[in-house]
């Protein structure tokens, strides 16, 4: 039996914020310059070092906690530190939650 995948309960909102006045580099395109756009997804990729469509995923569907742990790691905070410390616990409340619930159904 497949293992259910850990719900994606926090949202991409901060992470874009604290990340809105990064420029990309394009520095894979040949000729290209600078982008202009403020926090495009691709200067938010580059900067946690994932790929552009990690970041569009994310910011449709969410973050499991262990993404959210991962991105705060790379910025350098504690996850509490960009979701609050009542978003942090309450995500880590339904993580342990949802695990409970697995853990039951694979041994029924």
């Amino acid at each position: 039996m497949p293992r259910a995948k850990s719900p994606h309960v926090l949202s991409f909102t901060p992470v874009a914020a604290r990340l809105s006045g990064r420029r990309c580099s394009r520095a894979a395109a040949p000729k290209a310059k600078q982008c202009l756009t403020l926090g495009c997804d691709r200067a938010i990729a580059e900067e946690l070092g994932v790929t552009r469509r990690h970041v569009i995923r994310w910011k449709r569907d969410g973050l499991t906690i262990w993404q959210a742990d991962t991105i705060a790691t790379r910025l350098g905070v504690h996850p509490a530190q960009l979701w609050g410390p009542d978003a942090w616990a309450r995500a880590q409340l339904a993580h342990d939650a949802f695990d409970a619930l697995a853990r039951d159904l694979a041994i029924a």
